[in-house]
């Protein structure tokens, strides 16, 4: 008996969690941060102590629904190919900060399920998702801003986006990120990262804009510390760095 299993599929979800979630894709994980375990710094706190501030002007949100299902596909593209046409559809000059997280093909598998074997693979289409940046700084959190896409037969078969217009409007004085980790290690978090196993790793320390939902006034600015549990599972911890 042959059976049909479809292994990704079309990305359809709110763009308001798709960047968040889709870095912090875990395997279920038992154990919440600052609660018990032991967190190792392995990297160098960065000395900051001012960051720039931005209004939100703007927001632009676009969801273009698929276009087709998976069964009219006759044409997958290359991944390189796939990334020119989304930016020509997207005129993507005009988004500053834009930066590319992730492309890959998406494809069907036909598998014997006697055997377990893979007797066919199927391209059905290339996903594209970006992020953004602004001066160097990513934009995190459940409502960040970015585009995840669908490209097939040559053209956009689905769009998701959220772009904010912003503007600087000054800087502030913020936590050290000395005590931020103090506050790390008290559990006092913006966001509920958990982990697997009994010690967590903290590779990288920066600092990050923090979107929470589409209706703020202002980004947050926050310390993103980048960390890696004991089976190699990427956890992001973010702390408010307002002083």
């Amino acid at each position: 008996m042959i059976l049909r299993i479809i292994v990704a599929i079309l990305l359809i979800m709110a763009l308001s969690t798709t960047l968040y979630t889709w870095l912090n894709d875990q395997n279920p994980l038992p154990k919440s941060v600052g609660k018990d375990g032991k967190i190792m710094l392995k990297t160098k706190l960065p000395e900051i102590k001012v960051a720039a501030v931005y209004r939100i002007v703007d927001v632009e949100r676009v969801l273009i629904p698929p276009k087709k299902n998976l069964r009219e596909v006759k044409f997958v593209p290359s991944e390189s190919e796939a990334i020119n046409i989304l930016n020509s559809y997207l005129n993507i000059s005009g988004y500053n900060g834009l930066v590319l997280k992730n492309v890959e093909t998406v494809t069907t598998k036909t598998i014997n399920t006697k055997t377990g074997e893979i007797t066919k693979v199927k391209p059905e289409f290339v996903s594209i998702v970006y992020g953004r940046e602004i001066n160097g700084t990513p934009v995190i959190g459940p409502a960040a801003d970015g585009i995840v896409a669908a490209v097939a037969d040559n053209e956009v078969i689905y769009l998701s986006k959220l772009w904010r217009k912003v503007e600087k409007i000054g800087e502030k004085r913020i936590i050290t990120a000395e005590n931020a980790l103090k506050k790390l290690e008290y559990g006092e978090l913006l966001n509920n990262p958990l982990y697997t196993g009994t010690k967590l790793e903290i590779r990288d320390v920066k600092l990050a804009y923090y979107a929470e939902n589409e209706n703020q006034k202002y980004y947050k600015v926050v310390w993103l510390f980048k960390c890696v549990d004991e089976y190699g599972n990427w956890v992001d911890i973010i702390v408010d760095a307002s002083s």
